[in-house]
């Protein structure tokens, strides 16, 4: 990802959300759920 750092964790993730959103220029995000297992999030 073009995004420097390291994410770890739920809280983590939802501070990505924000940067990845502005970076795709998405104008619209409604947010169903997280899904959290080993080192990933979706």
């Amino acid at each position: 990802m073009p995004f420097g750092g390291t994410y770890r964790g739920k809280d983590a993730f939802l501070d990505l959300i924000p940067l990845v959103r502005r970076a795709a220029k998405v104008e619209g995000l409604t947010f169903v759920a997280t899904t959290i297992g080993g080192d990933y999030a979706v």
